[in-house]
């Protein structure tokens, strides 16, 4: 077994600049350019919406430093390389297996990864998006083939097929210790943001689901010469809507189960079912045919949900 060759730090920076994190991998510091790959593209995408036009001077100062720490990850590379033989420097079972664990972090995503976006590459083009489809299908088999190699990598020097160089295997490991790290301070620091998100998205989609019901009442009354229809049952349609919008989506955590179903109510007061809410009431006008959430809860705004 021959050692391993020598990184040029410049085309490690190069690459870098054209694709975040591959001059990490060309380097051999796989989860380091993975989790640099991850924070850029994110960086991208979050600096211009909570930091403006400021955002965007950011960016290229991201992919600077990027580049920049995968210039010092290829000497680093270079430095640990042995003077000798590969298999004069062996390493040790137990650094072998924390270095192959390590890389399953990053490596079995990977693959699952590249296999879902195939999935949905094959969809959309059942679904005759063949461009989207086409577009799709080039990064998740680059993704696929990055990851494939990198097992067989893995596996390779697993069983001693190649070089298992010790300062390698030290610095990958280090590498995952401190990603992970990294990374649970960021999830710690984004996790309530990011619960608010999803609250507010599955607010909206139930405000949204709200609006729909009553688009569907206000259908049957100009169909029916301005009668309500006696339930919000009446609205299914077996072809299109087997069933009623559904409440408290998965993307909401709200204080009532998911559920599709409604009652009849006799005023706006609310009994806090959780279900969708239909007054029935031809002596008051004004309140006959009214859709509502049966929800005394409040919402982000701090709004009863019997108040929509």
């Amino acid at each position: 077994m021959s050692a391993p060759s020598p990184k040029s730090p410049l085309v490690a920076a190069l690459i870098t600049l054209v694709l975040p994190g591959f001059g990490h991998f060309y380097a051999g510091a796989w989860l380091r350019g993975l989790g640099v790959m991850i924070f850029l593209y994110i960086g991208f995408f979050a600096a211009p919406v909570f930091l403006g036009s400021f955002g965007l001077l950011l960016a290229p100062v991201l992919s600077a430093l990027a580049a920049w720490d995968a210039w010092r990850m290829a000497e680093h590379a270079n430095s640990l390389a042995p003077a000798g033989p590969a298999e004069d420097i062996p390493a040790s079972a137990g650094l072998l297996y924390a270095w192959a664990a390590a890389r399953s972090l990053w490596v079995a995503p990977l693959l699952l990864f590249g296999l879902t976006s195939l999935v949905g590459a094959a969809l959309t083009l059942r679904h005759g998006g063949v461009l989207i489809a086409l577009l799709s299908t080039l990064p998740a088999l680059g993704i696929l083939a990055l990851g494939w190699f990198a097992a067989r990598d893995t596996w390779r020097v697993l069983r001693r097929e190649r070089p298992a160089v010790p300062g390698y295997l030290r610095a990958e490991v280090n590498a995952a210790l401190a990603v992970g790290v990294i990374g649970a301070l960021c999830l710690a620091i984004a996790w309530p943001r990011f619960r608010d998100l999803l609250r507010y998205s599955g607010e909206g989609a139930m405000k949204g689901n709200l609006a729909d019901l009553r688009q569907r009442v206000s259908a049957y009354r100009s169909a029916h010469e301005g009668a309500a229809p006696p339930a919000l049952e009446t609205l299914i349609d077996p072809k299109t809507s087997p069933r009623l919008p559904t409440l408290w989506s998965n993307s909401y955590t709200g204080a009532h189960p998911k559920t599709t179903e409604a009652i009849v109510a006799a005023d706006r007061t609310g009994a806090d079912t959780g279900k969708w809410a239909y007054i029935v009431s031809p002596s008051t006008p004004e309140l006959h045919g009214t859709v509502f959430i049966d929800c005394t809860h409040t919402d982000n705004r701090g709004s009863a949900w019997t108040s929509y």
